[in-house]
């Protein structure tokens, strides 16, 4: 009779494995600031000072060939009734540590916005908050990106070759829906080329932007 051999194999069940992630520590103080929508003095997208604007709109019988720049002054010509183009703001602030002594910069592009905060899956996430003045009296609201308007978003540099990935929210209620339009480039966003963002409240968006068109100073 032959011989019966038994083949044992052990087969450990595999389980997924995560790195270990890191704790990750952002110190952010809340400030009341005098923020100004348009420190230029200027209505960007007309190439016209806000004083120039309102100053033709008097000078002329007709207002349409000034109607785009009018509502500029509308929201950014002081006087006596009118508040003007700075409004008292509170802004989040970055810090080294939680002596909040030593500030962190962060790029002008990001107007009133706060700090970027970052983090990969499996990091924990650590805020400590310091509230150093908060206004109270809500003031007059208009749309804005990153806190400047008609044209004063400052930094906005890219050269032909880069890749650049836009990331794009809305805030507001039901009556703030917007699209950012980006001349001259096309976006790929959720897979579809576009030159068009669509932008809904609490809505966030990544876009694709690789840069085909050579600019300014590259």
């Amino acid at each position: 009779m032959g011989s019966v051999w038994w083949l044992l194999l052990c087969i450990p069940v595999l389980s997924p494995a995560f790195a270990g992630g890191v704790i990750r520590v952002y110190y952010l103080g809340i400030h009341e600031v005098n923020w100004n929508y348009a420190p230029t003095g200027r209505n960007v997208l007309a190439n016209q000072s806000i004083a120039q604007t309102l100053l033709c709109i008097m000078m002329t019988h007709s207002a349409y060939p000034f109607e785009f720049n009018s509502q500029a002054s509308a929201f950014l010509q002081s006087g006596k009734d009118r508040v003007g183009s700075t409004y008292k703001k509170s802004v989040y602030k970055q810090y080294t540590d939680s002596t909040y002594t030593t500030e962190i910069p962060k790029t002008r592009l990001l107007g009133f916005l706060g700090p970027v905060i970052r983090a990969e899956v499996g990091d924990t996430l650590k805020n400590e908050l310091l509230e150093l003045g908060s206004p109270k009296e809500k003031e007059e609201e208009s749309s804005a990106i990153n806190g400047y308007v008609f044209g004063n978003l400052p930094d906005v540099k890219m050269c032909a070759g880069d890749s650049v990935s836009w990331y794009l929210f809305g805030m507001g209620n039901e009556i703030d829906i917007h699209t950012a339009y980006f001349h001259g480039e096309t976006l790929k966003i959720r897979g579809h080329r576009t030159d068009v963002a669509s932008l809904f409240p609490a809505t966030f968006v990544t876009a694709y932007d690789p840069q085909e068109t050579l600019g300014d100073g590259c």
